[in-house]
């Protein structure tokens, strides 16, 4: 229900604002659901040390969509 929340309000800054450690974000740059501009870049830069990847031709579910990527990226993090 959070989720919906935030997608409906746009308020994702508060979320992130306490969190300290390292943040992956990945998202699609065609995502009409759940814009980046909208949320991923704002949440982004509310969290220091997030690191957002926008994942260009890939729309809402980029694990579904471009897994492969979507793997490469979580490895490299991991790391």
């Amino acid at each position: 229900m959070q989720a919906v929340r935030c997608i409906a309000t746009g308020d994702t800054p508060p979320l992130g604002a306490g969190l300290t450690m390292p943040l992956l974000m990945i998202q699609g740059e065609e995502d009409r659901i759940t814009p980046a501009a909208a949320n991923a870049v704002v949440l982004a830069e509310a969290v220091p040390q997030a690191r957002l990847t926008l994942l260009e031709g890939c729309g809402h579910l980029p694990e579904v969509e471009m897994p492969a990527r979507v793997n490469d990226l979580v490895r490299g993090f991991l790391n």
